[in-house]
């Protein structure tokens, strides 16, 4: 063949192809274009991408003014300009190229004959049936009608042609396409993942992934370019190191947020959790066990009586798991009562013998689980008691990797035969604690794992690992971390492979490099959850929950809000009994650090107690909502109105108050019975369920047969009801009826009451967009920031928890902001 005609975007884009398949490991980086104006391309032209694509199937721009980004851009840079069309057409096609694009990208090529058609419509003939009509094309070249012509048909310079591969059927029709005369593929991973039922995971989807990597391997055996669209900088050098010879790297609208974001302060920076979603906790696992079990696991005492020893435990493990859930913790755990080193294992293990210098494989290593199965119905029976589900609890176990680092081999012939035969062991383990439902948390202690270990090893462990999990649901599975170095990143990658959903990692160990330097260089599969370490738990320094907000912002600029949950350092301690004592109260600003961030769409979190009127006295002065604000006199207790007026008042025994005529209302008793007479009609109302009372004329009375009860009053606007005659319906509402809330509507929106049985350890997810106020009634409940009491209320959770038996108000409303209003 001849020397290299003179260069065009095509040309450019075969030329950095031909060498890539040479041995270069160049690939064509492209910028996606959204946006319709000309300045856009201008700006972003100045970093001179290998090539520009004008989307035309799902970006702003017309045909119009696509060309008229094209001249903006030829003029700016001799980068390609492609074109992804809307449809497969011969006249857009010849259009586009007549205007003076270098190639098209066409969506939805899902047979042979669609590829053919793409080839025909940028070619002339007789290799095609393109129309001529060069225009600009043929201006902007400075040719010849007869050199653009052998422009068009040298296979260096004609237009180039990207098939896109985004269906199951284009896909199972690979082989044939790949057959024709296309330059090559472009795959579009959104709807390939859609088409192969994994919507919206994208290059994260399993399926996704090993269709890519099988469209890949069939390009690259046919000698065709292989594309795919990412559009950011760590996925973009993943699959260039892959071999794809086309991977767009920048979208238009992506890099306009992502610039604008670095340039704002951090105060002003918004990184909002999405509606519905808040931060979740935890914590790594080890918490401060009592003295006489420390004595125990230290060999200074044996337990005199099992059955006693074990029913200790069982105590101290439901008090454990009640301290969690009144922290608001949403996975929690045993506290790691059933013993305190790896030592504990060796004992679940046949094989090892005791030396000099610790345990010893001396014969081959077979499970022996009697000692898992008393431990796993402890923990069993004890999340029963205080009604917690076992998805939310964890249970820790090591990792083969750990075992084996700890103890020495004198049986198997190589490390890595011995790491094989501890997984094939604890696999039985994991398996057993996966059956009751708990999450099984392994624990890696990466010692050996720094810049300069064998990475093979590392493989080989994280394989045996996964051969151990087969079978088990990844949204089970938590990895925590440890290391006394931080690994490599390329180790870290290695790591990272562990078929687990949720990977813990530390962040507060002072005498370390920032931990997110490391998580930065490493691609995050978008399968995992980071359960980030927001405190040091054997620091007796307790923290502010905005720094642990300031830690989890840190990460969620990493992989997002929807992708974390805030949690501990592993403990590092020779002593954690003593180093560990407090840590229930180092845990709330965890709690609380995370609500904050979780409200932040939201309003702020304010949680006040309802004031106790032991004087039992109705004139003076109640406790009230004015203007939606709880007072009591002046002084606010809720920081904003949310359209209803709130009293709280005491009566004592034999009082019979009249209620002010004319005023539709709702009414509650909150701690013993009354009885409400209402006109004709006289009923008794127990804790827990309310009337609703008409406008009218007709009086209503309040009587109190005990020595003194509390009262919840509210109405909304000026009256709970806009003119309604005393015949109207009185409405009455008890909480054992799940499916009864009193609900009322007006022109100027709703207001909703519910009253909720939580069963302890039961969560209630709330939406942040609604306005809402909780009063505890009865039991315990946590909203985050802090354990709510009887009486006790909090407005604009996002959830609440409860740590016993409750019983909650929920008061939800989509009401003006004052009271200026007719209901």
């Amino acid at each position: 063949m001849s020397a290299w005609p003179k260069p065009n975007g095509g040309s450019r884009l075969r030329e950095l192809w031909r060498s890539a398949s040479a041995g270069s490991p160049n690939s064509a980086v492209a910028c996606w274009l959204h946006c319709a104006d000309e300045l856009t391309i201008e700006v972003l032209a100045q970093l001179d991408y290998d090539a520009y694509v004008m989307d035309l199937q799902h970006g702003t721009a017309d045909g119009l003014q696509a060309i008229r980004q094209l001249r903006a851009l030829q003029a700016m840079s001799s980068s390609a300009a492609l074109v992804r069309l809307a449809e497969l057409s011969a006249s857009e096609v010849g259009r586009y190229l007549d205007a003076g694009f270098s190639g098209v990208i066409c969506p939805m090529v899902n047979t042979k004959a669609q590829a053919d058609a793409l080839v025909a419509a940028c070619r002339y003939a007789p290799q095609g049936e393109r129309s001529w009509g060069p225009t600009r094309a043929m201006l902007k070249e400075r040719v010849s009608l007869k050199g653009y012509a052998q422009q068009m048909r040298d296979p260096r310079t004609r237009p180039v042609t990207l098939a896109m591969i985004e269906t199951r059927q284009g896909l199972g029709n690979l082989p044939d396409i790949l057959t024709s005369e296309v330059d090559g593929v472009f795959i579009g991973p959104m709807d390939l993942s859609c088409s192969l039922d994994e919507e919206g995971l994208g290059t994260a989807g399993p399926k996704t992934s090993k269709a890519i990597a099988r469209i890949k391997a069939l390009a690259h055996r046919q000698g065709k370019v292989v594309g795919i669209y990412v559009s950011d900088r760590s996925s973009t050098e993943h699959y260039i190191s892959k071999g794809f010879q086309f991977v767009v790297s920048a979208h238009d609208k992506v890099a306009l947020m992502a610039g604008a974001m670095s340039s704002l302060p951090r105060t002003c920076l918004r990184r909002d959790p999405p509606a519905f979603w808040r931060v979740r906790t935890t914590h790594a696992g080890l918490l401060p066990v009592p003295q006489w079990l420390q004595v125990i696991w230290e060999g200074q005492q044996e337990p005199v009586d099992h059955e006693d020893y074990q029913e200790r435990l069982y105590e101290v493990t439901v008090e454990f798991l009640r301290k969690q859930l009144a922290l608001g913790l949403d996975e929690i755990n045993d506290g790691g009562l059933s013993g305190g080193d790896l030592t504990r294992w060796v004992k679940r293990l046949s094989g090892f013998e005791d030396g000099p210098d610790g345990p010893r494989c001396c014969g081959a290593i077979c499970y022996q689980g009697e000692a898992l199965k008393i431990e796993l119905k402890r923990l069993q029976r004890a999340a029963q008691e205080v009604g917690v589900p076992p998805g939310r609890v964890f249970f820790t176990s090591p990792a083969p990797g750990t075992l084996a680092d700890a103890f020495g081999n004198d049986f198997y012939q190589s490390d890595e035969v011995f790491v094989n035969a501890i997984g094939a062991a604890m696999a039985k383990e994991y398996q057993a604690i996966h059956e009751l439902g708990f999450k099984v948390q392994i624990d890696w202690l990466a010692s050996t794992l720094t810049e300069g270990a064998d990475r093979l090893a590392a493989q080989h462990q994280v394989q045996v690992l996964n051969g151990a999990l087969q079978g088990l649901e990844a949204e089970q599975l938590r990895l925590q971390l440890r290391w006394e170095a931080p690994p490599s990143p390329a180790l870290l990658q290695v790591l990272l492979e562990a078929e687990v959903k949720y990977v813990a990692l530390e962040t507060c160990q002072v005498e370390r490099a920032p931990e997110e330097e490391l998580w930065k260089k490493v691609k995050i599969p978008k399968d995992k959850v980071l359960l980030v370490g927001t405190i040091n738990p054997c620091d007796r320094h307790v923290e502010h929950p905005r720094r642990i907000a300031q830690r989890l912002e840190t990460f969620a600029e990493i992989v997002g809000w929807d992708r974390l949950m805030a949690s501990t350092d592993a403990v590092r301690s020779a002593d954690p009994a003593r180093e560990l004592a407090g840590l229930f109260e180092r845990l709330q600003p965890v709690v609380a650090g995370a609500a904050s961030v979780s409200n932040r769409a939201a309003r702020v979190v304010t949680q006040e107690e309802m004031p106790q009127r032991p004087d039992c006295e109705w004139a003076g002065c109640p406790t009230y909502m004015a203007m939606g604000i709880i007072c009591q006199g002046v002084e606010p207790v809720l920081s904003e109105c949310y359209g209803y007026s709130l009293s709280y008042i005491e009566m004592c025994c034999g009082f019979t108050v009249a209620v002010e005529d004319g005023l539709g209302e709702i009414l509650m008793p909150l701690d013993v019975p009354c009885r409400v007479v209402y006109g004709e009609l006289e009923t008794s109302l127990e804790v827990g369920e309310a009337m609703a009372l008409p406008r009218g004329v007709v009086t209503h009375s309040v009587a109190v047969d005990q020595p003194s009860v509390q009262i919840l009053r509210m109405s909304a606007g000026r009256s709970m009801t806009n003119g309604r005659s005393s015949d109207s319906e009185v409405r009455m509402l008890k909480y054992g009826d799940a499916a009864q809330r009193l609900h009322f509507d007006s022109p100027y929106g709703w207001l909703e009451l519910e009253i909720i049985r939580l069963p302890s350890g039961q969560q209630l997810e709330l939406d942040p967009r609604v306005d809402t106020v909780a009063v505890t009634l009865r039991g315990m409940v946590s909203c985050g920031l802090a354990s709510l009491l009887p009486l006790q209320l909090v407005q604009q959770p996002s959830f609440l928890l409860a740590a016993k038996d409750s019983l909650v108000l929920v008061i939800k409303s989509s009401l003006p902001h004052d009271l200026d209003y007719d209901f």
